[in-house]
């Protein structure tokens, strides 16, 4: 068992440990849970943490154990359990410590979880709530502490740098910088704009502005929660690091596709979502993609046909062709503000309406934490 100190803005990717926090902490975790894993997390007395912890992994035991001492306050959110994930959390919680939780896109047929909860102390409080209800307070938290800790180093990282290239990886964007990288990722959401600094003042959406010697800024707006890092080389970032294959990427193959393929059991959906597997396909591209395939959401990966696998790593580059060719979706906006032109093409968000091969009424059905749009003709489970 591995024992940290959490420091301004920590990140890490963990196994067996012990998360201590001794100030006022914005902490970032990605736990992979690779077989049965004990995450501690003590906040010290007087000391509060907001943290997100972003949860890989299927199939796996996840057993994790909270102290909160005297007076210290603790809000964390849970991210994208993957499948089969079993939770078992004690909380132990002293003298006037408030410990306040929510679990996003997790739902009781795909994860697991046992709470016990040991108020050892007067006015201790535990809540467990929706995300919708925990979303405001991590953001306004985020935000008042990076306003608060921000350092002059990473100003000073930046500063007079040109920007050489832009690439991605996912939904990342990376820049190269005249030295260094930065890595900006959207979260849940977000906008990106750049306009002549002149047009547009000070704005509370904006969480980040970037002033070029053009006259000209970008605007970085976090609907949710969002990342922007900088490293000195490009292979330091640990998130993109953990990332799959770019599906329209020159590494990625049919021969490639077959081989990750080969002895997986569980759904093709959930395979296909996981970033680790492939980056950068979500629930809004899933749907038309599985229908182009003729595949059900819910098929069992070792059932699939060569020919089936074919036709799927056909309808993966296909449909993210036509949407990047087009500058993504027609709500999505680009850098100057106009939309993109790729709407949903087959069935994806069209519940009720009739498939556009048989005219059957396309149905929406539960698929773990997320929901989909099939043609039930179309596609046989």
């Amino acid at each position: 068992m591995k024992e940290r100190n959490t420091m301004d803005n920590e990140q890490m990717i963990i196994d067996d440990t012990t998360i201590n926090v001794v100030d006022q902490s914005f902490i970032k975790l990605v736990v992979d849970v690779k077989k049965e894993l004990k995450l501690v997390i003590n906040v010290k007395q007087a000391a509060s943490a907001v943290m997100i912890v972003d949860l890989l992994g299927q199939d796996q035991r996840l057993n994790i154990e909270t102290i909160l001492a005297d007076h210290s306050t603790l809000t964390v959110l849970y991210l994208n359990a993957g499948h089969n994930l079993m939770i078992n959390e004690e909380v132990y919680i002293d003298q006037r410590a408030k410990y306040k939780v929510a679990y996003s896109e997790m739902d009781e047929d795909k994860v697991k979880r046992i709470a016990n909860y040991y108020l050892r102390g007067f006015q201790a409080e535990v809540e467990l709530v929706s995300v919708a209800l925990i979303k405001d307070q991590i953001h306004q938290e985020f935000n008042c502490h990076h306003q608060q800790k921000e350092t002059v180093s990473f100003k000073e990282k930046i500063l007079n740098k040109s920007i050489t290239h832009i690439g991605y990886k996912g939904k990342w964007i990376i820049m190269q910088l005249s030295q260094g990288f930065l890595f900006l990722s959207l979260g849940m959401g977000g906008d990106l704009f750049l306009k002549r600094t002149a047009d547009i003042g000070p704005d509370k959406r904006y969480q980040l502005r970037l002033y070029f010697d053009d006259k000209r800024s970008l605007y970085i707006s976090f609907w949710w929660f969002g990342y922007f890092h900088y490293t000195d080389n490009g292979f330091e970032h640990s998130m993109t690091s953990l990332l799959g294959y770019d599906p329209l990427g020159d590494e990625w193959d049919l021969d490639i596709f077959y081989k990750m393929l080969e002895g997986k059991k569980g759904n093709i959906k959930s395979f296909l979502m996981d970033q680790h597997n492939i980056a950068g396909i979500g629930n809004v591209y899933i749907q038309d993609i599985l229908f182009y395939a003729r595949l059900h959401p819910l098929k069992k990966i070792d059932t699939l046909t060569s020919l089936e696998k074919k036709k799927l790593y056909n309808a993966i580059i296909g449909q993210l062709k036509k949407s990047a060719d087009v500058g993504g979706l027609k709500y999505e906006k680009d850098l100057y503000g106009d939309n993109g032109g790729y709407d949903f093409e087959y069935v994806a968000y069209k519940k009720g309406k009739p498939c556009p091969v048989c005219n059957t009424t396309i149905e929406e059905i539960k698929t773990g934490a997320t929901k989909s749009c099939i043609c039930p003709a179309c596609q046989k489970q």
